[in-house]
């Protein structure tokens, strides 16, 4: 696949993840050298294993010249001499790590490029075990809106006790609560399970005017007088503005989905227990009968907005239509085009039914109608887009200041419950992941556990420990992420 290049310095950090895995420095996209990141001293020099792409990589040996074993000090460097001489590449080095990340609460990463952070602490910490609250680990401890979504153990991620679950068939809301930002850079990490399929749970709908005295309850079997059509109703919203009533149904009984459905016509009469009415949906199902049915799982997977509800407002997002498959496109709402899925970097689908930690950096047009903006996105570690983008116009000058987390419209099935276990969210693209795998290109795992800063300098980064699904292994490995983006290749052994 051909790579684009973002010839910008602004989105210098977007334009070497074009050329790499996942952050890879390479010499021909700075000009300049690229160290692996890891002093040259008895804990950190050396090569690690490169072996694989995905979840089952072999975690691989430490580092040449290391060792693993729990009885040594995860520091490195020499008693006698020091740290080793800092490489002359680009991006962060880690030379020692004092405390031990398996048994201690904190532990401090000392090197060099780790780059200045202008707040230590993130934006915003939740995870679902600490409870609906945001943590006071991070800045913000209290959403910027109400909360959707009720604890849950109906699916949670290895290493923690809960989740929090939430129906996309039961409201168009959005799930968590918004996040209020005031800056021109987000990282954005999220952890989550979709007990649904984009695809297959996509909602069937008819708007439908109610005859009168007609009532209609969940649970009702409609039947359609002309087209013979059958359908269980599982959820109501209430007439609307034109008269019409939304009633929605369940994919079976019914003759509403499957291999060869039948489905409801426009203008026929449908009738129920409880009286008569008229379909007046104008949309086509999937299957192309004719209108009188309409099908779509409209999922936006993350937003973001500014001037929301108000003139002049914008939004960009993350969505997969299910009406036409899985597949995800970047959406521009009044500022760039849409980025089809064919056109991503490396195309990607929903994932139902399994644990997703997806990462997303933004950054903001330096100005109005300047395509040097960056939404890049990755799903367990590879990297879905680099492209440069126009955020903010003449006519729609402010920048996003409001992040909204996966939302639903139009509807979908009843009990299309996700579920999710963590968010972090910062105002810079520093960050440091811990990772089962000994390369940052075999970190394509949804094993990748954010780690929360306390402090961070240059050369010094106090985290808070958060192993997650890492728990228990014997050696995980270190990754530091500088606000270009940047990182260590080879991870430290811990």
């Amino acid at each position: 696949m051909s790579t684009i290049v973002i010839n910008h310095t602004r989105s210098t950090g977007l334009a070497l993840l074009a050329r790499c895995s996942m952050f890879l420095c390479l010499a021909s996209a700075v000009g300049a050298g690229c160290s692996d990141g890891t002093g040259g001293s008895s804990t950190s020099g050396g090569e690690g294993s490169s072996s694989g792409g995905s979840e089952e990589a072999s975690t691989g040996d430490a580092p040449q010249g290391s060792t693993t074993d729990e009885t040594t000090s995860d520091t490195a460097g020499d008693d006698q001499t020091g740290p080793p001489p800092i490489d002359p590449g680009s991006g962060p080095w880690i030379w020692e790590v004092e405390g031990d990340v398996h048994t201690d609460p904190t532990i401090t990463i000392v090197g060099a490029r780790f780059g200045t952070k202008g707040a230590a602490a993130p934006l915003l910490w939740w995870k679902a075990d600490g409870g609906t609250e945001p943590s006071v680990l991070g800045r913000k401890t209290a959403w910027d809106g109400p909360f959707g979504g009720v604890p849950s153990t109906a699916q949670v991620a290895p290493g923690s006790s809960q989740s929090i679950a939430f129906d996309h068939g039961d409201t168009s809301g959005s799930v968590l609560a918004r996040v209020q930002f005031d800056s021109d850079e987000l990282y954005i990490y999220r952890k989550f399970h979709e007990a649904f399929d984009v695809y297959d749970d996509v909602a069937i709908r008819t708007w439908v005017a109610l005859d009168p005295g007609t009532t209609v309850n969940v649970g009702d079997t409609i039947t359609g007088e002309t087209s013979g059509a059958i359908g269980v109703v599982n959820h109501i919203l209430a007439e609307d503005a034109e008269g019409l009533t939304t009633l929605y149904y369940d994919a079976s009984p019914g003759t509403l989905s499957g291999e060869d459905p039948v489905h409801f016509q426009e203008d026929e009469t449908m009738t129920g227990p409880g009286g008569s009415m008229v379909n007046r949906e104008p949309f086509t199902p999937r299957n192309g009968s004719g209108p009188g049915v309409f099908n779509g799982f409209n999922y936006k997977i993350m937003r973001l907005w500014a001037n929301f509800g108000q003139p002049g407002y914008t939004d960009c997002y993350l969505g997969a239509e299910g009406l036409y498959g899985k597949h995800f496109n970047m959406l521009f709402e009044f500022t760039d085009d849409t980025l089809w899925n064919d056109d991503l970097l490396e195309p990607i689908e929903q994932l139902p039914h399994q644990w997703v930690v997806d990462e997303t950096m933004y950054r903001a047009s330096s100005a109005p109608d300047v395509a040097d903006g960056a939404l890049g996105y990755l799903q367990n570690g590879i990297l879905a887009t680099d492209h440069a983008f126009v955020t903010r116009t003449a006519e729609r000058p402010d920048p996003y200041d409001e992040l909204y987390m996966s939302q639903v419209s139009g509807g979908a099935q009843l009990g299309s419950f996700i579920y999710y276990d963590a968010l972090y969210v910062d105002e810079s693209w520093h960050h440091v992941i811990l990772c089962p795998h000994a390369t940052i290109d075999a970190c394509h795992t949804h094993r990748r556990e954010v780690q929360i800063p306390t402090a961070w300098d240059d050369a010094s980064i106090t985290i808070s420990v958060d192993l997650a699904s890492l728990a228990g292994e014997p050696t995980v490995y270190l990754y530091v992420f500088d606000g270009e983006g940047l990182v260590n290749q080879q991870g430290f052994p811990l």
